[in-house]
C-alpha cells in the first residue's frame, strides 16, 4: 500500500482530486490511502508529530495560510519515510521555476487538474513505483509492500520469508532476484540465506542485531562487506537528514 498525501485548502477541488487518484490505482490494482491536510499548519504539525509514511505528496503552491513553498521545505528536511514523491499544484503557472528549487516530479496547474493528473501518475508508475514497491505473496494473495518497509528477507528451502514492519509475507522464489532489485537500496548479505536492509541495523555483534530484535547470522567472511554497506547508509542517507 502507499499513502498519497494531499495538501489543499480548495475542499470541492481535493474531493474530486481524491477520487481521480484512487480510481486511478483501483484500475491497477494498487492499494493506496488517501489523506488530505486543507492548510499547511495543519500539514505540517503532521510531518512532526505523526508516524504515518507519505509516499506521494500533492502540495498546492499557495496555501490559505501560507506559500506551500515553507512546506516543501519542511518536507525536505522530514524524516525518509516522510520525503515522498512531491507533485505541486499550482494556480495560474507562474511559479513553477520556483518549484524547481524543490525538485518535484511533475507540477500540474489546476484548471487542467484532470488531463495532467493522468499524465502525471502514468509516469510515475512506469519509473517509480515499479522501482520502490515490490509485489510479493501471501497464501496466493499478491500485494504490493514498499522496499523501505522491508526489514529483512529470509531463504527457507525454495521459498522467501520478506520480514516487513507490518508483517510476514512468505511464498516460492529466488533470492538472486531480489538481490539484484535491492543492493542499491542499502540492502546487503551478511550471510548467504539472508538479504538484510541496512536502515534497520542496530548494530553488529556475533550476529546482526535490526532493530525490531532480531539476530540475524553474520559470516565472518561477509561482515565486513555488511559493516561497509552500513556506513554507506549512515553517510549518504542520515547524513542528509
Amino acid at each position: 500500500m502507499w499513502d498519497v498525501v494531499i495538501c489543499d485548502s480548495d475542499e470541492f477541488f481535493v474531493h474530486f482530486l481524491r477520487k481521480r487518484i484512487e480510481e486511478f490505482y483501483e484500475e491497477r490494482d494498487f492499494e493506496v490511502k488517501v489523506r488530505s491536510y486543507s492548510n499547511g499548519h495543519r500539514f505540517m504539525d503532521a510531518l512532526e508529530k505523526e508516524d504515518e509514511p507519505m509516499d506521494l505528496i500533492f502540495l498546492n503552491t499557495k496555501l490559505s495560510d501560507m506559500s506551500g513553498f515553507v512546506v516543501a521545505e519542511l518536507i525536505r528536511l522530514a524524516d525518509e519515510r516522510k520525503r515522498g514523491v512531491l507533485i505541486f499544484l499550482g494556480e495560474d503557472g507562474t511559479d513553477v521555476f520556483q518549484s524547481f528549487l524543490y525538485q518535484p516530479f511533475w507540477y500540474i496547474k489546476k484548471n487542467e487538474w484532470f488531463k495532467e493528473l493522468d499524465k502525471a501518475l502514468q509516469q510515475l508508475w512506469k519509473i517509480d513505483h515499479r522501482e520502490r514497491s515490490l509485489r510479493v505473496r501471501n497464501n496466493r494473495v499478491s500485494s504490493y509492500v514498499r522496499v523501505a518497509e522491508i526489514v529483512f528477507i529470509e531463504s527457507d528451502g525454495h521459498y522467501l520469508r520478506f520480514h516487513c514492519v507490518d508483517g510476514d509475507y512468505r511464498f516460492r522464489s529466488s533470492m538472486k532476484y531480489y538481490e539484484e532489485r535491492l543492493m542499491c537500496y542499502y540492502f546487503v548479505h551478511p550471510s548467504k540465506s539472508y538479504l538484510i536492509n541496512c536502515a534497520y541495523v542496530d548494530r553488529f555483534e556475533d550476529k546482526v542485531i535490526m532493530k525490531d530484535g532480531s539476530m540475524i547470522p553474520c559470516s565472518k567472511s561477509k561482515k565486513a562487506e555488511a559493516q561497509k554497506m552500513r556506513e554507506r547508509y549512515v553517510h549518504e542517507i542520515k547524513g542528509c537528514l
